[in-house]
């Protein structure tokens, strides 16, 4: 029986284990080997985890996450206006910068650490980080 993907939330790996022992799943003989088809219903499950400023680099975040979506961006916003956003880096994937928004492409589901260069040191106080699926 294929093991759930260890990265993935609890209850997404205990849906998979009931699908598969629930009879969900398949199985056919098709020459020398057995194929399954699988058919499951995920949902999107996305939260910002931590958000820390560096002493050292004030105009700097890193941004902890966990998401299970394909696309999802992280939108910054300062006081009522939009951050101004320099650069950005993620290890979920390729980034897409549009304005106060990164756009992050997940080549695989789970926990990502994505650090973000603003234009400007920007006060915490007045700094909100909001995670969108897309």
């Amino acid at each position: 029986m294929p093991r759930p993907d260890c990265s993935a939330p609890r209850h997404i790996r205990h849906a998979i284990a009931l699908a598969l022992a629930g009879g969900m799943a398949s199985a056919a003989l098709a020459g020398n080997g057995v194929q399954w088809r699988l058919t499951a219903n995920v949902p999107v499950m996305c939260a910002i985890l931590d958000v820390n400023t560096p002493a050292d680099r004030p105009a700097s975040l890193a941004i902890t996450t966990t998401c299970n979506a394909e696309r999802y961006q992280l939108v910054l916003q300062q006081g009522a206006g939009e951050a101004g956003l320099r650069a950005a880096r993620s290890s979920a994937g390729p980034v897409q910068i549009s304005g106060s928004a990164v756009t992050i492409i997940s080549t695989r589901p789970g926990y990502a650490l994505t650090t973000i260069e603003l234009t400007a040191p920007v006060s915490a106080e007045r700094l909100s980080v909001t995670l969108q699926p897309v």
